[in-house]
């Protein structure tokens, strides 16, 4: 009678094998079989419906993470769009930064040169009235004062002056300087 328990057992567990098997395998669908058969009894028609939810929740489950998944693959996009729209951004703002410097510079050398400028014309004020100062003296004081001089300065203020006067005070100057100051101010002119 052993042999027979044991032949029975080998057979239900072969046949348990066999139903493992075909079902990984995907020949056979146990699950089919099993709702069919609650379908049929009430008693298990309770726990169908639970079954039915639960799979009707995992399929709503299943369409949220495909379309976060969607939405995820949409935020990367953006993102990618927004950091290359941020380094334009920064290139555009290191381009406006050199030109904003770059103009600053200029400003800075434009105002150098007015400041330039107004020192310019300050000194050709002051030549023009020491022109006109040494124009109403006597040719020998100016000449006196003009021996003195700087020679730069001397031929600034003789070219200021008109003719006649500067010619008078050239006359009572030393001949070696009015010689110097005569070429010095035919250079200039040419």
């Amino acid at each position: 009678m052993l042999k027979w328990v044991l032949a029975v057992l080998a057979l239900f567990a072969a046949l348990a094998a066999a139903l493992v098997v075909f079902t990984i395998t995907d020949v056979i669908h146990p699950q089919t079989w099993v709702l069919s058969y609650a379908e049929d009894h009430p008693r298990w028609s309770a726990y169908l419906r639970t079954y039915e939810r639960g799979q009707d929740v995992e399929a709503a489950m299943e369409a949220k993470e495909q379309k976060l998944a969607a939405a995820w693959d949409d935020l990367e996009t953006v993102r990618e769009e927004l950091d290359q729209q941020q380094r334009e951004l920064d290139h555009r703002s290191a381009a406006l930064d050199s030109r904003e410097q770059e103009l600053e510079n200029r400003r800075q050398e434009i105002e150098h040169l007015r400041a330039e400028v107004k020192g310019l014309q300050a000194e050709e004020e002051n030549i023009s009235r020491l022109a006109d100062m040494y124009s109403e003296m006597r040719p020998t004081e100016a000449a006196a004062i003009f021996e003195r001089l700087d020679l730069d300065v001397a031929l600034n203020i003789l070219r200021a002056m008109n003719a006649r006067s500067s010619s008078a005070i050239m006359a009572e100057l030393d001949p070696d300087l009015a010689a110097q100051l005569s070429r010095q101010l035919t250079e200039g002119r040419q």
